[in-house]
């Protein structure tokens, strides 16, 4: 739930207030807040920035829709800590952005009018956006409503000071992926470095990538970076895209037989001419950390699981790290791949603590999709197809997961285009309860079950239970 403070003071303006990723749809109203007659005071709200976190001086607005007793003298935004970026996100393509960090505060400077006693009415909108390094969250919109009362001239800091919390009324709580995904990140750091101690060695991921695929590439690196930050020993092999089958099975069969490496990931997809079934099929199982062999496919169906696919997997811990109850709900998941909705289906329905759903599973043969979605408790839309998921699909208060993450063209980026996810989110937040955004949903919950998954290998092959 989005939590801002307004305050409404003598200038320099007294604010308070905490940064929430996507704090879209809030709303105030504050009555009888006194402020001097003919004096300057400010409007302020004060963000608190996540680590990694920034705010983008360019992506910020305030505009005023009405203003009575009132005169807008000018904006003070954004001050605090500020850093030089160069991503090169600014209207004249300069590359040096004025970027925040930290504590940030973002005000309007007013003046009022009148004698004691006038009413003074501020209508207006704050829009942001934060950015991390990986991803850029959902622009946030705050509408501000204020109404005041002139008073004669007040003493004191804080005199005069009236706040009022901000909650989000009008839309679902964001299901934050990416905070979900550290705090799990951090709990195996230091189930690792004890790991590390007892056995001798750290747990080792092997990881091949074939061609240069722009996405899989980035994928990697992520994976990389959560390696490094584990302590987790990392071997990565980059082959051409035009390799031979029989070189990637050699280097596939190396890895199966390397004593240093508990996990293997196999980077999808590969090149046509390569047998993607085959390749997988050639990892050992018991390395298969990515959950896709056949042979812990089926494990997993018979609730006998060994590895379970990272994004199921992911979407699960979500689910049961933001509160929500699985047992006797009615999950639909949009989608049948083999490495996300079946395996979900499969390990939902289990009849195991954090599952216990009854699960319905739609696809592209599916008649009438918006009579089957309507009747989910927690939605899952997973069918790499943009903003599909539509409001009138949604049952109030449903919970939503969505998998999806497609680039649909945008001539305001400077890259062309921007991601979006199957969900209408823009539409579909003022429905769900709670809801995922793309991205910074469910994609850092899926290298965080990788992460997981190669701990849990580590384990049971140096005898640990896991």
């Amino acid at each position: 739930m989005a939590l801002f403070i307004v305050c409404i003071a003598l200038a320099p303006a007294i604010g308070f207030g905490q940064f929430v990723h996507n704090p879209i749809g809030a709303s105030v109203a504050v009555s009888e807040t006194r402020v001097p007659a003919n004096s300057t005071f400010d409007v302020s709200v004060d963000f608190e920035l996540d680590a990694g976190v920034h705010l983008y001086k360019d992506r910020i607005s305030l505009k005023w829709e009405k203003l009575e007793g009132v005169e807008h003298v000018g904006n003070v935004f954004p001050t605090g800590r500020m850093i030089r970026d160069e991503w090169g996100f600014g209207p004249d393509d300069s590359g040096m952005i004025e970027v925040y960090e930290g504590s940030v505060r973002v005000a309007a400077r007013m003046r009022s009018a009148g004698k004691e006693g006038d009413r003074i009415t501020i209508l207006g909108k704050l829009s942001f956006a934060g950015c991390s390094d990986e991803i850029c969250y959902p622009p946030g919109t705050l509408p501000i409503e204020l109404n005041l009362i002139t008073a004669a001239a007040l003493t004191g800091r804080d005199t005069g000071c009236e706040t009022a919390i901000l909650r989000n009324t009008s839309m679902g709580t964001i299901i934050d992926g990416k905070r979900i995904a550290e705090a799990i990140i951090a709990e195996l750091k230091t189930e690792v470095a004890s790991l590390t101690e007892k056995v001798g060695r750290s747990p080792g991921l092997g990881v091949i990538l074939v061609g240069d695929d722009p996405a899989s590439k980035v994928y990697v690196r992520n994976k990389r970076r959560a390696c490094d930050e584990l302590n987790i020993f990392s071997e990565e092999h980059i082959l051409q895209d035009d390799v031979p089958e029989e070189t990637l099975r050699k280097r596939i069969e190396e890895l199966n037989d390397d004593g240093r490496i508990d996990g293997i990931l196999l980077q999808l997809p590969l090149p046509p001419h390569l047998d993607e079934d085959a390749m997988v099929s050639l990892i050992d199982p018991a390395k298969d950390v990515d959950g896709f062999h056949k042979l812990n496919l089926g494990r997993l169906l018979c609730g006998k699981e060994l590895f379970v696919a990272c994004t199921p997997l992911g979407i699960q811990q979500l689910l049961l790290r933001s509160g929500v109850e699985i047992e006797g709900k009615h999950v639909v998941i949009v989608g049948r791949s083999n490495i996300v909705g079946k395996p979900l289906a499969a390990l939902l329905m289990q009849k195991k603590t954090g599952a216990n759903a009854t699960v319905t599973v739609c696809h592209s043969r599916t008649r009438n999709l918006g009579e089957m979605t309507r009747t989910a408790d927690i939605l899952v839309a997973a069918m790499r197809s943009p903003q599909t998921i539509t409001a009138d699909m949604v049952k109030p208060g449903a919970v939503v997961i969505d998998v999806g993450i497609n680039r649909i063209p945008d001539q305001s980026r400077k890259r062309g285009y921007r991601l979006v996810g199957d969900v209408d989110f823009d539409a579909v937040k003022d429905v769900a309860s709670k809801i995922t955004p793309v991205p910074g949903g469910v994609g850092p919950m899926t290298i965080a079950m990788l992460m997981s998954n190669t701990v849990r290998s580590f384990k049971m092959r140096n005898g640990i239970e896991p």
